[in-house]
């Protein structure tokens, strides 16, 4: 049997957007199991891994990312601290721009809104 395109694309976003399992995007769309499989399958060898889609997809929470953030800035903080050929002046003005860049930063509350600088 042949599926629209869009079928397809919902199958996707079942999977990777919602994160629902293969048999249970499956089911949601109205296609078999099989051919789930063999549209993910080809998916991948055209490069859209949906599987890896839905992990990167999930580790993007706010908490992920602000904890990235932060081990950023902490290796660039060390960087600035350690680096023998900056004279004080220069690494002052790093740390003041470092600074200043931070402030534009939107941090996320617990609940998960963000908070507008």
């Amino acid at each position: 049997m042949s599926y629209p395109m869009s079928t397809r694309a919902r199958l996707r976003t079942a999977i990777v957007e919602r994160g629902l399992s293969m048999q249970e995007a499956a089911r949601t769309v109205g296609v078999p199991y099989g051919t789930a499989v063999n549209w993910r399958r080809d998916a991948s060898k055209s490069g859209d891994d949906w599987l890896v889609a839905r992990k990167r997809k999930a580790s993007l929470t706010p908490q992920n990312l602000f904890s990235r953030a932060l081990a950023a800035y902490e290796r660039t903080l060390d960087e600035i601290e350690r680096d023998p050929n900056l004279s004080p002046i220069e690494r002052a003005e790093l740390l003041v721009a470092l600074l200043r860049r931070l402030d534009g930063i939107r941090l996320p509350r617990h609940d998960g809104k963000v908070v507008a600088r």
